[in-house]
């Protein structure tokens, strides 16, 4: 596997729709998986940070918050903190199902690292003093200027993201859910089996039995691919 960088991110975000020069991934971009990625990012590429905010912004309707939440298991303190002052922002903005990620970053905290992001983290006194301290970023302990969305306008608009993420197409359709998940994999084949679509997405073998059944019942789900 190639090294996080944001060159081999790249193809991902413009998958998802990020106005950047360059090609855009042929194989759907992993929505969740890309976030986590850009959020892992944070400390050198600020730039893919505010793009994704703003995609937020626009087309967080699309985004299985749960999901993130399944995904980010294995993430470092650090990067659990990045990403819960990242779903508190989307909360302000009056999506409230990122409070489950909020929730969720705030408990994992731990006391000894809370000491050292404060000393590892403390931005430019410079940069602060121009444009004002973070506050989501604070509030999970790293002391950071303000980081904004970047312009909506560098985004591409919704027809041309669903014509190149068939993921989102799916979730447009059925809803940012397992169910959409499941139909998206077995629509375009990458798994075979509910089994290894719970290891994909995340979900419980419970629930992708379960989703997997039901989907069989649609014999011509293949055509959906697109």
């Amino acid at each position: 596997m190639d090294k996080l960088t944001f060159e081999t991110l790249k193809p991902r975000l413009l998958s998802l729709g990020f106005g950047f020069y360059g090609d855009a991934s042929r194989d759907s971009a992993d929505p969740e998986q890309t976030i986590i990625d850009v959020v892992q990012l944070f400390r050198d590429e600020s730039k893919a940070f505010k793009m994704l905010l703003a995609w937020l912004e626009r087309y967080g309707d699309l985004v299985h918050v749960e999901r993130i939440r399944v995904l980010a298991s294995d993430l470092s303190d650090y990067d659990r903190r990045i990403l819960g002052a990242l779903a508190l922002k989307q909360v302000k903005n009056g999506d409230r199902r990122f409070s489950l990620l909020v929730d969720w970053a705030k408990k994992s905290k731990s006391s000894k690292s809370a000491k050292s992001s404060e000393k590892l983290d403390s931005d430019d006194p410079y940069l602060i003093s121009k444009h004002g301290v973070d506050e989501e970023l604070r509030e999970f302990g790293i002391k950071s200027a303000t980081v904004g969305p970047a312009d909506v306008k560098k985004l591409l608009a919704i027809e041309e993201v669903l014509r190149r993420n068939a993921w989102l197409r799916f979730r447009a359709l059925i809803g940012a859910n397992f169910r959409a998940d499941l139909a998206f994999v077995m629509a375009h084949k990458r798994a075979s089996t509910a089994y290894q679509a719970a290891k994909l997405l995340g979900c419980s073998i419970e629930t992708a039995y379960r989703l997997w059944k039901g989907l069989q019942l649609y014999p011509g789900i293949e055509k959906l691919a697109g």
